[in-house]
């Protein structure tokens, strides 16, 4: 996980500390044919979440790329991108995330392919 210090400066860590507002920011190579990628994002919380847009407020529960588990605790997010080699993603914390592990799993063809594991504190 890659964050901004107080300098701008970017640092990489799998320790976040809990500064709802903040985002954070993961990356990974992609080795396939096409001018896209397709690939899914199943982010793990210790605990139930809002799951929302961070601009309008409203849950995500109502976009068909995003499956959110019945406790709240996973989102499941299909995304397509363009096919450069590489993925830099980010997501932002908020005041309603729970502290402890956060599990991201990226899945190809819904075999998982890479995990990060952070640690809220």
């Amino acid at each position: 996980m890659y964050e901004y210090d107080e300098d701008e400066n970017m640092t990489s860590s799998d320790v976040i500390p809990f500064k709802p507002g903040y985002a954070y920011y993961y990356g990974f190579a992609v080795y396939a044919k096409g001018p896209e990628i397709e690939f899914k994002e199943r982010v793990k919380t210790s605990g139930s979440t809002a799951w929302e847009d961070i601009e309008s407020g409203e849950s995500l529960d109502k976009d068909p790329n995003y499956v959110i588990s019945e406790d709240k605790s996973t989102i499941t997010v299909t995304r397509k991108v363009d096919n450069v080699g590489s993925v830099f993603n980010s997501w932002i914390l908020t005041k309603e995330d729970p502290k402890g592990e956060l599990i991201i799993d990226i899945l190809f063809k819904d075999e998982v392919v890479h995990t990060f594991k952070y640690w809220i504190q």
